[in-house]
């Protein structure tokens, strides 16, 4: 057989080896740079290990293939005789064909198996949001560092050069972890505020999900109920059903377990009123044939003012009847017998006050589910 030489222009970065085919015997070559980083192929050849890289390990493969064939076809290789190719990783495992090197590396680390200190450098870094994310999701599982990550996630809220990705991740985190200081209560409630705002017709889901998850962590936080007429600018038409949605919720669950004073319910006068405009608007038959997703607004309005013991309510309990949905009635008789069963008892049965007003308005709901028709 002749000789054949192969040759490649070299490039800037590397020395390109020249080498010849010497019959079928092998392949000799002869001394070369490589650049670092480049995917190396081992090819066997007559029981010699030479490394190739790119087209050249291509051609080398290929050859290879074509005498086994050749082999196979002149009776050389029996067509059920495995070649070094043709096994499987496992067999030349078993083998001991693979090298002593790859069986002894080392198993790579998981974020999990990282210290606490290389966690917090990770976090404080510029790496990628999702390694990022990834380590600030192990530092929560350890529950001695939610001190430090309380104040780091305020901290990194208050940048406004955040990347709309890890800021979505930091606005996850506060629903799982608890601001003790009340100045630090304060400042996250703002921000959350200004992002809910600020988020405001986002077309990408994880931002709908992030402005909905900093509006129930800005509820939460919420310590004086006075506060809780701020609810009311998240209640306009330029926020999605969801987000004023999440809102009607919010004031429904800050009277769950007791009722308004009468000096609270004047002081939320306003926020009232809204929700009396939002439950004479939407809780209609017409509403409920047209949109669903209005109709709960309205529904949900009216349990708001149950909780905040509004007076109003008698008049619209009379509606549930002219609706003709069944279930609406019952869903109603069904949140005035589960308000009045958590508030104290001394509050339902009080002859004035809020408790009074839901318990009649309790009274005028059955009174017209008993009547026929």
């Amino acid at each position: 057989m002749g000789y054949s030489k192969i040759t490649k222009v070299p490039d800037a970065t590397s020395t390109v080896p020249q080498y010849r085919k010497i019959g079928t015997s092998g392949v000799e070559f002869k001394p070369r740079k490589y650049v670092s980083g480049e995917l190396w192929t081992e090819f066997l050849h007559s029981g010699t290990t030479a490394k190739l890289r790119g087209s050249s390990a291509i051609l080398a493969v290929r050859r290879k293939r074509t005498r086994i064939s050749r082999q196979r076809k002149q009776g050389a290789l029996q067509p059920n005789e495995p070649s070094f190719e043709t096994q499987s990783g496992e067999k030349r495992r078993r083998e001991g064909r693979i090298t002593k090197s790859l069986e002894m590396a080392p198993p790579r680390l998981t974020i999990s198996d990282l210290a606490t200190v290389k966690l917090w450098k990770i976090i404080r870094s510029e790496r990628p949001v999702a390694i990022r994310a990834k380590a600030l999701a192990e530092l929560m599982r350890r529950e001695n560092e939610h001190g430090e990550l309380a104040s780091f996630v305020v901290e990194e809220l208050a940048k406004d050069d955040l990347k709309p990705t890890w800021r979505n991740t930091l606005i996850f985190a506060t629903e799982h972890l608890d601001f003790l200081d009340a100045a630090q209560r304060q400042q996250l409630r703002d921000l959350l505020g200004g992002l809910v705002t600020a988020l405001r017709g986002q077309w990408h889901s994880r931002s709908r999900l992030a402005q909905e998850a900093a509006l129930r962590r800005y509820g939460s936080l919420i310590d004086d109920k006075v506060e809780l007429g701020g609810m009311v600018r998240f209640l306009s038409t330029d926020y999605s059903f969801r987000v004023r949605l999440i809102a009607l919720q919010t004031i429904q669950n800050a009277f769950a377990a007791a009722p308004p004073s009468v000096s609270l319910q004047e002081d939320l006068g306003g926020l009232r009123e809204e929700l009396q405009q939002m439950a004479g608007f939407f809780f209609r038959p017409q509403v409920l044939a047209r949109s669903e997703e209005d109709f709960d607004l309205g529904l949900t309005a009216i349990e708001a003012l149950i909780r905040l013991g509004d007076p109003t309510v008698s008049q619209f309990v009379p509606r549930a009847k002219e609706i003709g949905a069944s279930w609406v009635a019952r869903q109603l008789a069904q949140f005035f017998s589960e308000t009045l069963a958590a508030w104290p008892e001394a509050d339902s049965a009080s002859s004035t006050g809020p408790a009074r007003v839901v318990s009649d308005a309790f009274d005028v709901l059955q009174a017209i589910e008993s009547q026929p028709g």
